[in-house]
């Protein structure tokens, strides 16, 4: 009998591992309904220069930001408009602001739309750009504003950062429940890629979706019993932005440091765009200068990012863009590992720029790696150890022009929620 056995089980136990036993799957779920809800923003109609708000009413149900999105309509007023050769619908948004009901903020982002640009130029591949989920944000011809008007749909996590949490966990509704957002729109100049002939845009029946989770009676039970005793714990990578400005046309020394006091910072890049042009009704307010940075390190304390400055000689005007694009091999790559991917959509060609704005996507930017090894173990930064950039730039290379370097610093962000309070902590 126990020879029988043993053999029933060696061949229950090799049915098992070449997945022939033909079982039914245990069923592991704790969801009692999923659906897609939608809230509107408290004004029909948005113009230039305006905040749109938006009170969440999700009730006891969760969120998967990945999911959620922002609907909007765009008409441009005067004459069909362009969002410029590298950006989307979501060029409109300058400042956002995302509070808890009792008023703790959450997250801000400043200059949204050029992180946002930034931020998809370098982390997604190329077929991401060419798929209807770009097309739907507005990115490509098709995607422009018209007299008529033009729908977007913008995911939720790619625009606001604590949409997008540590480990794509949803969102619960002691967060959720009364989330005010606040959503500012830019100048039309800051707005439009080239925009000499439109006299101005409206933003029409913006609403978000939600895509809300109801959970089982015991596992909501649960949930509320750990929001009541320890708190819920959910971290997401917050944004800190630092602008520095030129004080003339013939500066190309800068030394300047990022004052925000956070305990793991785990990346930061900067911008270089000509002050004059951010917004301009002709100009691509998005559009870097061309790279002309001859040597950049940066330091926290120290450890210097890296030992040695990238050093990078022999640039030429930027209208000789080949010649430009053969020097810049080591910084080209030196930036992408401080963006946090080695594999970007990024060319060489756009990377280096060139003075011919309106025709290609100028993206040159520094950036750097402030990590330990592992993703989210970053550096200690506060005011005895703040984050100082030291560059040198080529005036040849762009011209004579006072620039404006627009600094984007990631890091860590602990939000613990409560029933009805929250702590936030960097």
């Amino acid at each position: 009998m126990s020879e029988q056995q043993n053999q029933s089980g060696l061949a229950e136990s090799l049915l098992n591992v070449n997945d022939l036993l033909y079982r039914m799957p245990p069923s592991l779920g704790i969801t009692a309904r999923k659906n897609h809800r939608e809230d509107f923003f408290q004004q029909s109609t948005y113009g230039p220069n305006e905040t749109m708000v938006l009170d969440c009413q999700t009730g006891s149900d969760f969120v998967d930001g990945s999911k959620s999105y922002l609907r909007f309509e765009v008409k441009s007023l005067g004459l069909d408009g362009s969002w410029g050769v590298q950006g989307s619908a979501a060029n409109i948004f300058g400042r956002i602001v995302v509070r808890t009901r009792s008023g703790r903020e959450v997250c801000r982002v400043e200059v949204a739309n050029l992180l946002t640009c930034y931020r998809q130029h370098y982390h997604h591949a190329s077929d991401w750009f060419d798929s209807g989920t770009a097309g739907a944000q507005g990115y490509g011809v098709t995607g422009n504003p018209t007299l008529t008007g033009t729908v977007y749909a913008i995911s939720m996590a790619e625009l606001i950062p604590c949409f997008a949490p540590i480990g794509n966990v949803l969102l619960p509704p002691q967060m959720m429940e009364g989330l005010r957002i606040e959503l500012s729109t830019v100048s039309l100049g800051e707005a439009m890629g080239t925009a000499n002939a439109v006299t101005g845009y409206q933003v029409l029946q913006p609403r978000i979706q939600w895509s809300t989770v109801q959970l089982g009676d015991a596992f909501q039970r649960k949930i509320g019993e750990m929001a009541a005793s320890a708190g819920l714990n959910v971290l997401h990578k917050e944004v800190f932005h630092n602008q520095v400005s030129g004080s003339a046309a013939s500066q190309t020394s800068f030394d300047f440091d990022i004052k925000k006091s956070a305990s793991k910072a785990l990346s930061a890049f900067f911008v270089s765009r000509n002050n004059a042009e951010v917004s301009s009704l002709t100009e691509d307010s998005l559009k870097s200068l061309p790279y002309d940075w001859t040597s950049h390190q940066s330091h926290i304390g120290s450890d210097y990012y890296p030992m040695a400055p990238i050093r990078t000689s022999g640039l030429a005007v930027a209208a000789l863009l080949t010649t430009n694009v053969r020097r810049l091999g080591e910084a080209y790559y030196y930036s992408n590992l401080g963006m946090g991917d080695k594999k970007t959509f990024v060319q060489l060609e756009q990377f280096s720029g060139s003075n011919e704005v309106l025709l290609t996507k100028s993206l040159a930017c520094i950036a750097y790696d402030f990590t330990k090894g592992q993703a989210l173990d970053g550096s200690v930064v506060n005011n005895s150890r703040s984050i100082i950039v030291s560059a040198t730039a080529n005036a040849a290379v762009a011209g004579a022009v006072t620039r404006r370097i627009d600094g984007f610093l990631t890091f860590l962000r602990a939000a613990k929620y409560f029933v009805s309070t929250a702590e936030i902590r960097d």
